[in-house]
């Protein structure tokens, strides 16, 4: 078997270096921050500068996309309706507290589902092997749910790691008596899934490399995010989750948005992805920047931080249906010819 053919013809979500680029690229800004910092507190910035920029490039292929307007009009018009009343509902007429627990909650989850799609993707695109193995699909199910769900779930216990998101505990807290049976679940699927893919190389002599790739980097994310208890590994921990999650989800945009050239008319119709990745990035700072002084300023009023907190809600419920292959099949389907 030549090793590295192998590795670079595997099936990953874009293509071993764009992977590597990207992801393996997320992980290693992170390790050379945390090497270098001792707290992320002082460098909130980095929300501001790659965490949030991502929020609003989803509106530039959402609202901006004359097709996609006229196909989702009515969600694309009650969304951010929607997220702002709530919010504001819940900031003036219960409490702060209550309104930051939605969001934190709403955050996890959708992080947790993009971590869980970068697998996916790679899975799918790999060509059938010839062996008929009948509980694949549910192994690979458990594997990365647990490898992503258990690390939060026992950490919100207040046993180890961290309990909150933004804050201590304004996530659901799991009752401790669930955690030993959520770590054997946890510990389960990790031994049947290794179990299958050794079973698999000794019949195929072929490895698995993108769906393990993003296996283990959703696993090592949300470990050091959820379980860290000394200063430099949360630091790296927080970066994780900031990079790991913003840099593949503005990549994926701009692949999306080049997949669509000609195809359909966008507001700001940039022709070249440098152009639109600068600009995509100095709008989201700007608008992110804008964003933190202004909550300072008008915080208890809370209209403001509705208004924001609108448009990440919306940001939210457009990633439920914008990639999912049922109800917006042009979303992802670019990447099926990779």
């Amino acid at each position: 078997m030549d090793l590295v053919q192998d590795i670079t013809q595997a099936k990953w979500v874009y293509s071993f270096k764009e992977d590597m680029l990207v992801f393996g690229g997320a992980t290693l800004i992170s390790l050379m921050l945390a090497l270098y910092l001792d707290t992320f507190i002082p460098f909130y910035w980095v929300f501001i500068f790659f965490d949030q920029p991502h929020v609003f490039t989803t509106f530039f292929y959402t609202y901006g996309s004359e097709r996609f307007r006229k196909k989702f009009k009515i969600r694309l018009i009650l969304l951010p309706i929607l997220g702002f009343g709530v919010s504001y509902y819940l900031f003036t007429q219960v409490s702060d507290y209550a309104c930051y627990f939605v969001l934190s909650n709403m955050s996890i989850f959708h992080f947790m589902k993009q971590q869980s799609a970068w697998f996916f993707i790679s899975k799918y695109k790999e060509k059938p092997t010839g062996l008929n193995l009948k509980y694949e699909n549910t192994i690979d199910k458990l594997v990365i749910y647990s490898c992503i769900w258990a690390p939060s779930l026992i950490s919100t216990s207040s046993i180890i790691g961290v309990s909150g998101w933004r804050i201590p505990k304004d996530l659901i807290q799991m009752p401790q008596v669930f955690v030993w049976p959520v770590a054997i679940v946890w510990s389960v699927a990790l031994v049947l899934y290794i179990g299958l893919q050794v079973f698999k190389f000794k019949k195929t002599k072929t490895i698995s490399w993108g769906k393990n790739f993003h296996l283990l980097n959703a696993q090592i994310i949300w470990l050091f995010a959820r379980f860290a208890e000394t200063p430099k590994l949360q630091v790296f921990g927080q970066f994780l989750m900031v990079f790991g999650h913003s840099i593949p989800y503005i990549y994926l945009g701009l692949k999306y948005r080049e997949s669509r050239t000609g195809k359909e008319k966008f507001f700001l119709n940039f022709s070249s992805l440098k152009t639109l990745f600068i600009f995509l990035m100095t709008f989201g700072m700007i608008v992110s920047y804008l964003e933190i002084e202004t909550e300072i300023k008008f915080y208890d009023a809370g209209l403001i931080p509705s208004l924001w907190l609108g448009v990440v809600y919306t940001h939210f419920m457009i990633d439920t249906f914008m990639w999912k292959t049922k109800t917006h099949p042009e979303g992802l389907a670019f990447l099926k010819a990779k």
